[in-house]
């Protein structure tokens, strides 16, 4: 390449260079106006030169919610696929909001793999994401690419450990933090409504066919609402009621199907508590049964079988219990007795 070439190139480089600094408020306006009518699901993707443009610095009329990602499975990041496949409805939900507001705010999202974004993650210091941060309008201009996720504010950071993936959650943190009035409209999952609602209730309907009736004999026994508060002080102090404080998702929802373990991830589900909780009691209640039957039975070797098939459960309930750990830290090496466990 001639040297007249390379001058002309770095020519052009700092001619756009001036003119994305030199965009005024309104121009700005627009182009983001553009650009969430043209994308797919009215999210924005913008280019490193864009970002620090039209976001880092001012004047800025305009509200941003902005998620960094790293979609590609090379990552490991399954947080950021369960949060991809729920932005696509706070897009158009929080765009058709913003066409009736004074002060719109537009959904963008910056992956890490897309076009020159991994350049923006070096400037920005990121590296653990996802990151969903909401910008006002003209509420900092920062100096310092570096410090520019520092100086949001934490109310303006979407905690998922809390609100969990739903776009209703998000939607709903949008609405606060920017005074928008956005509704969420998705299609009937039909695969959730069985999941959530008719099989548990199929489920739960069977043991109270037989329970019911011995219970209602025993209306009587004061025994019975010992065990019944006991068992209502236990949800409130375990993470049954963490999940309902905390308005923690029952399950997820993906184009996969439904997960009620949260994988890959130290982040819980509704269902967790229940199937965690549900299998401790399981063994806890043979490990007792177990123990209390052997000291009752005569023979030495039986009572020794009875204890030893006790202990075994503990050990076993444990593995489990670490697989468990295992499955949602991203997996690691327990050695040859834990893996055939």
């Amino acid at each position: 390449m001639t040297l007249f070439s390379w001058i002309v190139i770095v020519a052009c480089a700092v001619t756009c260079a001036r003119a994305l600094a030199a965009m005024t408020s309104e121009q700005k306006l627009d182009y983001f106006k553009a650009e969430a009518r043209a994308s797919e699901n009215n999210i924005v993707h913008l280019s490193k030169a864009f970002f620090i443009n039209n976001i880092m610095k001012g004047p800025r009329p305009y509200n941003v919610a902005v998620l960094f990602t790293a979609l590609k499975p090379q990552f490991k990041c399954g947080a950021c696929s369960r949060i991809n496949e729920e932005f696509k409805y706070v897009g158009t939900s929080v765009h058709t909001a913003s066409l009736k507001a004074d002060v719109p705010t537009f959904v963008v999202e910056m992956d890490f793999s897309h076009g020159d974004s991994e350049a923006l993650f070096a400037m920005l210091g990121l590296s653990n994401v996802p990151l969903l941060a909401f910008i006002k309008a003209d509420d900092f201009t920062t100096t310092q690419p570096n410090s520019f996720l520092n100086d949001i504010p934490k109310s303006h950071k979407f905690d998922f450990n809390t609100h969990g993936f739903a776009a209703e959650a998000i939607v709903k943190w949008i609405n606060g933090v920017s005074g928008l009035d956005a509704t969420l409209a998705r299609p009937i999952d039909w695969s959730a409504l069985f999941s959530n609602i008719l099989l548990p209730a199929i489920i739960g309907s069977i043991p109270l066919y037989f329970i019911g009736p011995v219970i209602w004999a025993k209306r009587g026994n004061t025994k019975i609402y010992l065990v019944l508060s006991l068992g209502i002080y236990l949800f409130c102090v375990s993470g049954g009621m963490y999940n309902i404080l905390k308005d923690t998702p029952w399950a997820h929802h993906d184009h996969n199907g439904v997960s009620y373990l949260h994988g890959d991830s130290g982040w819980q589900l509704g269902a967790e508590s229940y199937i965690c909780g549900s299998v401790q009691v399981l063994f806890g209640l043979l490990i007792t049964i177990l123990g209390t039957t052997a000291v009752q039975i005569d023979s030495k070797s039986t009572r020794n079988l009875m204890s030893g098939g006790a202990l075994l459960l503990c050990f076993y309930l444990w593995f489990k219990i670490r697989w468990l750990v295992s499955y949602k830290m991203g997996g690691y090496n327990n050695g040859w007795v834990y893996q055939w466990l």
